[in-house]
């Protein structure tokens, strides 16, 4: 603070607390009480955290914060933004769309999260204390919702933070017991969400040239989970249903929910861990990987002309409704073996092979007929 307080206390679940400095639980606080003044002033508050020590935290408080004023903090935050939005340049659009664009790279560009102290200390998934080292460590990937089009932007405008986001991931596979992380939160897995985007974005990023991180190590946890080789005990499954869809080409259905959204995402991550065996000249994986990529066909039913859930006798699923939405099938009668969408969403969802997703269907025209119809109605 910027001027003496008059007393304190913490509170707590448990109650409140005077003259107490600390406080731990689910529901926590601090109370600082001021003399009131004659007339209307401003306290001004310098917070400092760290995930690791008080010590560090009051590092970072004095390196990042140290003797700069609000405004001056403020100047610096702005002219970061100005600096961050100005890596792309766009022209021509009202001046609504103009702001939507920017708003949206501003979002954009939110998350992830540096998690590493000013001295380079972070907690790493093992609950140990490491040092990044040429790095800066990030964690709050939502990779599910970020794999498609949020990680190949970095690739374009910051190569530096996607690197530093790859080095990242390798390490809490590291610390992590060799799983490459699906949705990772602060020091930890989370478990969070389907698929194994990780290997899509590592993979994309390599193919990219982005290689400066241990592409090796990446590669190996890509393939050990992929194949459902056995890996220290953990109570983050990488790949839900794994042995399953190995054994039977396919998720199938009586068997875990989610079926068909996860038969089609593990399809698009083996298909970029046999690009990225392609590129390391490891030839037998990238046939078998290229092979396993293709299991999305298995849930293809020519009938309907839609993914569709399948049981492991072979028979899809009889109740079927394209249109249905995961947000309004409450019982999940529908729609348990879809993730937030309908089946008429999750149709076009094979972005790494479109050549065959157009083979599935009855002709060329009809493929383009539905596609051109699913976005003329997206709206309505």
């Amino acid at each position: 603070f910027d001027q003496a307080f008059k007393s304190f206390a913490v509170w707590s679940e448990n109650g409140f607390f005077k003259n107490e400095k600390t406080a731990s639980g689910k529901q926590v606080g601090a109370d600082i009480s001021f003399n009131k003044p004659d007339e209307k002033q401003t306290v001004v508050l310098k917070l400092g955290i760290s995930y690791v020590s008080l010590e560090n935290a009051r590092q970072n408080l004095n390196t990042e914060a140290g003797d700069y004023s609000f405004g001056e903090i403020l100047h610096k935050t702005q002219n970061a933004w100005d600096e961050n939005l100005a890596l792309i340049t766009i022209e021509g659009g009202t001046k609504e769309q103009q702001n939507t664009f920017y708003t949206a790279l501003y979002h954009s560009l939110q998350m992830p999260t540096v998690f590493n102290d000013v001295n380079g200390d972070f907690i790493g998934f093992d609950k140990k204390i490491h040092k990044t080292e040429g790095y800066r460590y990030f964690t709050d990937l939502s990779l599910w919702d970020t794999f498609r089009s949020v990680h190949p932007l970095y690739t374009l405008i910051k190569p530096k933070d996607q690197r530093d986001m790859m080095v990242s991931l390798v390490e809490m596979s590291k610390h992590g017991g060799g799983k490459l992380p699906r949705w990772p939160s602060g020091a930890g897995y989370t478990g969070s969400m389907l698929g194994a985007s990780a290997d899509i974005v590592l993979t994309e990023a390599y193919l990219k040239g982005i290689t400066d991180f241990d592409v090796e190590t990446a590669y190996t946890a890509m393939r050990n989970v992929a194949l459902d080789i056995e890996l220290p005990e953990s109570k983050f499954n990488a790949r839900r249903g794994a042995k399953e869809y190995l054994k039977y080409k396919y998720c199938p259905a009586e068997q875990m929910d989610e079926a068909v959204s996860k038969t089609l995402e593990y399809a698009y991550a083996d298909d970029a861990i046999s690009k990225l065996a392609t590129a390391l000249g490891k030839t037998d994986d990238a046939k078998l990987f290229h092979e396993h990529a293709q299991y999305y066909k298995n849930v293809w039913n020519p009938e309907t002309q839609y993914f569709q859930a399948r049981n492991s006798d072979g028979l899809f699923v009889e109740k079927f409704d394209p249109l249905k939405l995961t947000y309004f099938d409450f019982t999940g009668e529908y729609t348990d073996d879809y993730v937030e969408g309908s089946a008429l969403q999750w149709r076009w969802a094979l972005f790494f092979d479109p050549e065959g997703l157009i083979s599935l269907f009855k002709s060329t025209d009809y493929f383009v007929s539905e596609l051109n119809d699913f976005f003329a109605l997206s709206d309505s």
